[in-house]
């Protein structure tokens, strides 16, 4: 839901990576509801906006799951990040704040986490430039450690360990990202499988990050998928070729107008 808005220097990752004890497969870190429906919402919304990059379908996910529990703390701070209404995003933080103590251990650690994204997309939108270069690299690095922590405690998080995949990225860079997600993901969902395309166009492995996009479009075949098309668009756009790039974001925006990334994406490629 942000794709490496800052880039910042640190090493925690590789750190975390190389001293996380040994943990069964098995394990994944127990969320606080008794809403077997919020869950189900909860898990839908990731799967929908990270597998398919469907923005509008995940913040639909998300309503619901908000509607089957308010009191699930971590599912409603991904509403508050997914929203595009700045006031609901401020509303949810400040009862998350309230609540926040509600939680603990490393359940309270992620929330913690995804709060401070939430108030970075605050600063972002009310154009507070000074607390968003104060709190931007802090938060940057604290994502890093905490999701670096999880995904080597929990590795049945699919989703925590893929975001600290991006946190990584921004801190790292793509190679020490790119061998980060070889390691972690056997198997890699579709959003990791194709993020391994953007982090091999940012290493100018063109070749290689096009011929990703191509297996991605196939194993995504019949799927209302605007991911696909903003792999393509990523590797097109660092490769140079912005016609090509904005072609594929105009695709990925055909199959959901609201997609954040997408948007952002063209504006960008607008100015060149």
């Amino acid at each position: 839901m942000r794709k490496n808005i800052y880039r910042y220097c640190c090493t925690i990752g590789v750190i975390l990576l190389s001293i996380a004890p040994s943990i069964t497969s098995a394990q994944k870190l127990i969320l606080s509801t008794v809403s077997d429906s919020a869950l189900f919402y909860y898990n839908q919304g990731w799967e929908q906006v990270l597998d398919y990059g469907h923005f509008t379908n995940s913040e639909k996910a998300y309503r619901a799951m908000y509607r089957h529990d308010p009191e699930f703390l971590i599912g409603a701070s991904l509403l508050a990040r997914i929203t595009p209404d700045p006031k609901e995003r401020q509303q949810i933080l400040n009862d998350l704040d309230q609540k926040s103590n509600s939680v603990s251990g490393d359940e309270k650690s992620v929330l913690d986490l995804f709060l401070n994204l939430t108030r970075l997309y605050i600063y972002r939108e009310t154009k507070q430039t000074e607390k968003l270069a104060t709190h931007g690299p802090a938060t940057i690095k604290e994502g890093q450690q905490t999701l670096g922590f999880i995904a080597s405690k929990y590795p049945d998080n699919i989703y925590f360990k893929s975001e600290y995949i991006e946190f990584l990225h921004a801190n790292e860079g793509p190679q020490i990202a790119l061998d980060s997600l070889t390691k972690l993901f056997s198997n890699p969902p579709p959003f990791m499988f194709g993020y391994s395309a953007q982090l091999k166009s940012e290493l100018k492995q063109f070749d290689e990050a096009l011929d990703i996009a191509d297996q991605l479009k196939k194993r995504m075949k019949g799927k209302k998928a605007p991911y696909v098309h903003m792999v393509y668009a990523k590797a097109y756009q660092e490769k140079g070729d912005s016609i090509k790039a904005l072609a594929h974001v105009n695709k990925a925006l055909e199959i959901d107008p609201g997609h954040i990334l997408a948007l952002r994406l063209k504006k960008e490629l607008a100015y060149k």
